[in-house]
């Protein structure tokens, strides 16, 4: 691929060496200010962000074994998120064998003690307000009693102590490799949302991460440009807020961290943070906080502010899940340029639509040219209907996670069903899916039938459906037994249920 073999790297973090070579000054990073209560924005430059993660990555391997060349070890990261948790991220990117797991601060215990036994973590950069459920984990379970725990609210990793030299000096460098072998090395695992049942480690390489931006510029080539400072509102630990970073970064541009103390932002944090004086330019996403947002800006009490914040953006995208029409026809007739995207952390950015020239029908989106020759898109088998149509990932894509196959000529198949219009327009937007899974607006995923199967296993359900697709999250709807519930007051028929319901 012509715009992998231009790039003078082949890593994420040679992409950051780049940067900090050629840009040293240029603003990299915007993060909030604890100084000042986390209500303004204080700023590192690439040469800056560059030597504090060389500096933590040299203080973290002291915890590293020595490996051979061909061994990798599992560093995982558990934390609220914040400056901290993207230094953390790219400090054990720089470590040579290390592969980054962010996990999701979101996770069950369960589903903590699964992965990490799962990937066979040697390292667990974590908090205090997680250690005690680490220990309960540990204690439990004997092949992860030797894994090692670095406290990044605690001494030398406190990020406070890190900022009061911006500009140390390390000893620890990471070099720029270009090579097939460094593009196709596994450098981070995300995971499955794992609503139903224990979450899935999905691997990924630095080519899944560095090709992922010629999407965008194969559609138009000023996506992302040096001048943007790109506001993101999401979670580190997923897709679409970490790959922001490594865009940031391969454009050379200003990435900003949410205006908060703690993720996610209270709705006065959102105002306040799309009102910030630092020059943003575009906005990125879940849609649960978008909405949360135009509620906020269109309260009586902020009529004063209305839309102009949002008005004055490049574009305003989201992606992870469908945002309420209602609200979205209110930015796009407020002139409000609104984006969608969408792909998965299998895929990678699949679909988005273009911010110029701009149209209005924000639900549709296009494939971009540079994922064309790897993909087929087909109506499904019995559908009724010539427009609706399924995309099918082949086996060559090089935009894929690593080992995702799931038919048996080796292609991969979301499970979206998408509506093509007009006909052969090669604009789509998402219809819904083949299969029940529920996809909410704050990006996550729920499996209903194994949650129905238990709760319909209780004596007093007679029957019982899931609910939630586009919304906050999921709701049961249960029809009780009459005859087993009929002498059987409320509190003593809900702590039974309950039981299946946990």
């Amino acid at each position: 691929m012509d715009f992998l073999e231009n790039l003078p790297f082949s890593s994420i973090i040679g992409a950051l060496e780049y940067q900090s070579q050629v840009k040293p000054t240029n603003q990299a990073i915007l993060y909030p200010d604890s100084t000042k209560n986390s209500t303004e924005y204080a700023s590192l430059t690439y040469k800056q962000f560059n030597n504090l993660t060389n500096h933590l990555a040299e203080k973290i391997s002291e915890y590293l074994p020595k490996t051979s060349l061909n061994e990798s070890i599992t560093c995982a990261l558990l934390s609220i998120g914040g400056l901290e948790y993207l230094l953390s991220q790219y400090a054990l990117l720089k470590l040579p064998h290390v592969i980054m797991f962010p996990l999701s601060s979101r996770n069950s215990s369960a589903a903590i003690e699964y992965l990490l036994k799962e990937t066979k973590t040697y390292l667990l950069l974590t908090t205090t307000l997680y250690l005690p459920m680490i220990k309960i984990i540990q204690e439990n379970n004997q092949q992860l009693q030797s894994m090692k725990i670095i406290l990044l609210d605690q001494n030398e990793f406190l990020v406070e102590n890190l900022l009061k030299n911006k500009d140390i000096q390390s000893s620890f460098s990471s070099k720029i490799v270009k090579s097939n072998e460094e593009l196709s090395r596994i450098v981070v695992i995300l995971h499955s949302s794992g609503s139903t049942s224990h979450p899935r480690p999905i691997y990924l390489s630095n080519r899944y991460f560095l090709v992922s931006y010629s999407s965008y510029q194969s559609l138009n080539k000023d996506f992302w440009k040096e001048d943007d400072v790109a506001l993101t509102w999401g979670a580190l630990f997923h897709l679409l807020a970490f790959n922001g970073t490594i865009r940031a970064i391969l454009a050379g541009c200003t990435y900003a961290l949410p205006l908060c103390a703690t993720f996610p932002l209270k709705p006065d944090e959102l105002v306040n943070n799309i009102q910030s004086q630092n020059g943003i330019t575009v906005l990125v996403t879940v849609p649960s906080l978008l909405e949360q947002l135009i509620r906020e800006l269109l309260s009586e009490k902020n009529q004063h502010i209305g839309l102009k914040p949002l008005q004055k953006l490049k574009f305003v995208m989201y992606g992870g899940a469908g945002c309420p029409d209602h609200l979205c026809k209110t930015l796009v007739e407020n002139n409000v340029v609104l984006l969608s995207v969408y792909g998965s952390t299998e895929t990678g950015l699949v679909l988005v639509n273009n911010f110029h020239p701009y149209d209005k029908r924000w639900k549709f989106m296009q494939l971009p040219l540079s994922r064309k020759p790897y993909v087929r898109i087909e109506t499904p088998a019995g559908s009724q209907d010539p427009n609706e149509k399924i995309i099918i990932h082949l086996p060559t894509d090089p935009f894929l996670a690593q080992n995702i196959s799931n038919q048996p000529d080796g292609s991969y198949i979301v499970g979206d069903i998408l509506l093509e219009d007009p006909p052969n327009s090669g604009f789509y937007r998402i219809l819904g899916r083949q299969d029940d899974t529920l996809v909410h607006i704050t990006g996550e995923k729920t499996n209903p039938i194994p949650i129905e199967h238990s709760i319909q296993s209780c004596p007093l359900v007679k029957q019982v459906v899931l609910v939630g697709h586009n919304q906050f999250c999921t709701a049961a709807l249960i029809e009780l037994d009459k005859d087993k519930t009929k002498d059987l007051n409320e509190k003593k028929i809900l702590d039974e249920i309950w039981k299946y319901v946990e």
